[in-house]
């Protein structure tokens, strides 16, 4: 057990600092932004059109695509580096690096979409603070109903975009996790980059119009590459 909190604390301290600053600088970038086109705009409009006309949601996509590059950063690292070093002095295999790695990339994905539902929330609070005309406003949740891009991060009473939601977060990280020992090898792996950028424009297009076709696919290309990443597991248990 120990040897596997090592890896797990391994990644932490190349990774997590880098992504809780990224995840704090959107946060505090889309509630700036928010806030400056509520102050600027003379005749406020409902909370959805609101939040569309902000464009916040090309903050969360940059923040996605950084938070995917920081990952990948730390699993490309090459033969002889420091990380892949004390890996090899951990003396676990390359299925059990990988299923290490992937947990903790999917609590990374996670912390990431659970900081963009909670920013998410505090956008509603400064809407209904600076809505004078409607104290009131619209409840909170209703906004995660009617909202594309609030209802694609935390889709309320949606299970079918729920379950695409896990399983998106679940393969990406698998992925991202599974292609280090090939480049550590020497060798070159796409499958998290070639899932990433095929997932990530499907996201964009649910983001601005939610779509059941867009959640179709990201489901079918999430459950293709869970199932390759599976297998390389299975076959890398005993390799180092």
């Amino acid at each position: 057990m120990k040897k596997y909190l090592s890896v797990f604390a391994l990644a932490a301290r190349a990774t997590l600092g880098k992504i809780i600053l990224l995840i704090v600088t959107l946060m505090a970038a889309e509630a700036g932004m928010f806030y400056l086109q509520l102050r600027t705009t003379q005749h406020l409009g409902i909370l959805e059109e609101m939040i569309d006309s902000s464009r916040v949601y090309l903050l969360f996509i940059v923040c996605y695509i950084g938070v995917f590059i920081i990952l990948e950063a730390f699993a490309g690292k090459q033969k002889g580096s420091n990380p892949a070093y004390m890996v090899n002095r951990l003396s676990v295999s390359q299925g059990q690096f990988a299923i290490v790695c992937s947990v903790y990339n999917i609590c990374c994905l996670t912390l990431l979409f659970a900081s963009q539902a909670a920013t998410d929330l505090v956008l509603v609070h400064i809407y209904t603070e600076l809505n004078t005309a409607d104290p009131y406003g619209p409840a909170a949740f209703l906004a995660f109903y009617r909202n594309d891009f609030f209802h694609g991060l935390l889709p309320l009473g949606d299970l079918y975009s729920i379950i695409t939601n896990a399983i998106l977060l679940i393969s990406l990280g698998t992925a991202i996790a599974c292609s280090s020992w090939k480049t550590r090898q020497g060798g070159k792996d796409l499958l998290a980059v070639v899932f990433f950028i095929s997932t990530a424009l499907l996201i964009v297009r649910r983001t601005i119009e939610q779509s059941g076709f867009c959640n179709f696919f990201i489901l079918t290309f999430s459950i293709i590459a869970l199932v390759i990443s599976a297998i390389r597991i299975k076959k890398g248990g005993a390799a180092r």
